[in-house]
């Protein structure tokens, strides 16, 4: 087994109104900002599920991995967003919302 020193990065910032999801990184222009993406999907799900709005922020990925690559990188920016969205909706890690969302998503 090797590990990878390469990996997407997924960043949270507060903006003032809305959501926003954005792209960057040598795969980033390949991604949309819709349901067919995971962090976009996962995101969408738990604002739905929380039934609440923490204000406006933008979610940034800075893909590296490449896309359909087998590596996980889709499942694993998916769980970071879910992970910056708890923290900013002061959900524990274990709260069943959370988990239900995680296992709708994949």
């Amino acid at each position: 087994m090797v590990f990878a020193d390469i990996g997407d990065r997924l960043t949270l910032s507060r903006r003032s109104g809305g959501v926003e999801f954005a792209f960057d990184g040598p795969f980033g222009g390949e991604l949309a900002p819709d349901e067919s993406n995971l962090v976009v999907r996962a995101a969408k799900a738990l604002l739905a599920t929380l039934n609440s709005s923490p204000g406006g922020f933008r979610l940034t990925l800075d893909k590296r991995l490449p896309i359909a690559s087998g590596l996980g990188g889709g499942s694993a920016d998916a769980a970071a967003a879910l992970r910056l969205l708890a923290k900013l909706n002061d959900l524990a890690l274990d709260d069943p919302r959370l988990l239900e969302v995680a296992l709708e998503t994949g």
